[in-house]
C-alpha cells in the first residue's frame, strides 16, 4: 500500500475502488493521508470511485466524509446522522504537532480494533518523535487492550511493529525513505482484547 498510496501525487486525482470489494481500515488510512497530500499540493479533493455496498455503508455508517472533506465521491452514500455520532468512538492519539490537516479514526473489524491517525501540512519547524509517539500509544492501548501491530509512516522513514500474544518482545522493523512528499504521519495500530 506504501509504493501505491505515497507514489507522485497528480492534480484532478480519481481513485478507482472497483477491484477493492472489501473494506480494509489499512486502505481508509492510506486514502485519508492521500487526500491530505493532494490537497494540500493542488488545493483540490481527492475524488474516489467504485466503491462497492460495503464500503458505501461503512463510509454512510461512520458519517467519514463529514470529518474528511478532502475527500468526495460522485456516488450516493447517505449520511445516517443517528449511527455515525453513536458508532464511533475515537480513541485520541496524542502528536503534539502544529498538523494543518489530522484526522483519527477507530472502527472494529471482527474482534479487533484498528485505530489510525494521519497528518499532513505540518510546521517545519516541529519534530515528531517517533519513539516517543509509540511508546505513548503503548502505554496507553495496553490498559484495555493488547497491541498486535502497528506501522508509523512518515516522508523519510517507516517503523512496523509487531507481536504475537506468546512473544515477550515485540518486532520492529525499521525502513528510510526517498523524501518525495511534504512532511506527513501516518500511524495505524491493530489492537486485540486481552
Amino acid at each position: 500500500m506504501d509504493s501505491l498510496f505515497l507514489s507522485p501525487l497528480q492534480k484532478n486525482e480519481i481513485w478507482d475502488f472497483q477491484n477493492v470489494p472489501q473494506f480494509h481500515p489499512a486502505f481508509l488510512a492510506f486514502l485519508t493521508l492521500r487526500s491530505f497530500l493532494v490537497f494540500e499540493s493542488f488545493g483540490a479533493p481527492l475524488q474516489v470511485r467504485g466503491l462497492s455496498r460495503i464500503w458505501k455503508t461503512y463510509l454512510s455508517k461512520s458519517g467519514y466524509f463529514k470529518k474528511n472533506s478532502n475527500l468526495v465521491t460522485l456516488e450516493f452514500i447517505p449520511d445516517l446522522l443517528s449511527l455515525g455520532e453513536e458508532e464511533i468512538s475515537h480513541t485520541e492519539i496524542s502528536f503534539q504537532d502544529s498538523w494543518k490537516y489530522k484526522m483519527n479514526w477507530e472502527t472494529t473489524e471482527r474482534d479487533k480494533k484498528v485505530v489510525f491517525f494521519c497528518a499532513s501540512g505540518r510546521d517545519q519547524e516541529k519534530s515528531a518523535s517517533l519513539s516517543e509517539l509509540l511508546s505513548q500509544f503503548l502505554i496507553d492501548s495496553q490498559k484495555a487492550n493488547h497491541l498486535t501491530r502497528a506501522y508509523i509512516r512518515k516522508e523519510t522513514s517507516s517503523y512496523l511493529y509487531l507481536q504475537s500474544p506468546d512473544q515477550v518482545h515485540p518486532r520492529v522493523f525499521f525502513r528510510e525513505n526517498t523524501k518525495e512528499l511534504s512532511p506527513f504521519l501516518l500511524f495505524i495500530a491493530e489492537l486485540s482484547p486481552f
